[in-house]
Parts: C-alpha cells; sequence; structure tokens
C-alpha cells in the first residue's frame, strides 16, 4: 500500500516589530541553553531516584522538556518566517510599530502600540495587527475617527497621535 503525504503548506510570514523579533531571538537562546541545562539537571536528579514508573518528578520533567522543545521549535519557525517591519519615521499613518494615543468620548486617553501577532500583549498596552482593535487602526491617521468592537461593546475613538 502506498500512502500519501498532503503537500507542505508554507507558512504564513507573520509581521513583527523589530523589536519583537529581538525578543524571540532572545527567549530561544535562552530555551536552546539555559532552559534546556535547567531540565537536564531536573532529569538526571530524577532519574538517580531509581524506579522512573512512578516518579511524579521525573514525569514533570519530561513534560517540561517536551513544552520546552516543542517552544523552540514554534520559534525557529517564526524567526524564519518574519517579516521585520520598518517603521516609517515621520509617518503620521498607523502600521505595525507605531505608537498611538487615542481618546474616548469621555475623554479618557490612552497610549497604545500596534505590534505583529505573535506580540501582541495587550496588558501591557501592546496591539496585534490581526486584532479587532488593530484591523480598525491600521491603516488611520491623526485626528480620524474610529469606531471599534470591545468586549464591553462599541467604543468611539479619535486618533490624537501617531508616532
Amino acid at each position: 500500500m502506498e500512502y500519501h503525504l498532503p503537500p507542505m503548506s508554507k507558512q504564513e510570514k507573520k509581521q513583527l516589530t523589530p523589536e519583537g523579533f529581538e525578543e524571540l531571538k532572545k527567549e530561544l537562546e535562552y530555551r536552546r541553553s539555559v532552559k534546556k541545562k535547567e531540565i537536564s539537571n531536573l532529569l538526571n536528579s530524577a532519574t538517580e531516584k531509581g524506579d522512573l514508573s512512578e516518579n511524579d518528578a521525573y514525569s514533570i520533567a519530561l513534560e517540561e522538556n517536551l513544552a520546552n522543545e516543542a517552544r523552540i521549535s514554534e520559534l525557529v519557525d517564526i524567526i524564519k518566517n518574519a517579516e521585520v517591519i520598518k517603521v516609517k519615521k515621520g509617518s503620521k499613518t498607523i502600521d505595525v510599530g507605531k505608537e498611538v494615543k487615542l481618546k474616548d468620548k469621555q475623554g479618557k486617553e490612552k497610549i497604545i502600540k500596534i505590534v505583529g501577532e505573535t506580540e501582541g500583549d495587550p496588558m501591557n498596552n501592546k496591539i496585534s495587527n490581526t486584532s479587532p482593535m488593530g484591523k480598525e487602526l491600521i491603516g488611520k491617521k491623526e485626528g480620524d475617527t474610529v469606531e471599534i468592537d470591545t468586549p464591553s461593546g462599541k467604543k468611539e475613538y479619535t486618533i490624537k497621535e501617531v508616532k
């Protein structure tokens, strides 16, 4: 019997800011060197305890190793397929890498940074270009008003500054 594997799909290029690209490279280096050594030490320590079939420390270290290797593989793919965005200085059009000051109808201001999909971190005001807010803001300019779907409903913002 002959088996045919489906054709490998090309991984889509992910946009990253230069800072985000550097952070991913640092994380990869950390995981390949420091984290691997830590896990290796845990595995060695756990195997010294004898019977591995009921050794929780060994099972936990093994799971941690698998998770680390999976993340390394993911980071390699992201870095290999990254499209590092060159931020256009002086442009007042919102794009990946730009910092944006928004003002809502109540006069409350917030500053966010538009980042690539893998860099999104809303808790630190880093909004992915593929998020609903990011998609709505990309291409807009200072002075534009946008309506964005948020978890608490639609909100209207005026773009006060783009840098």
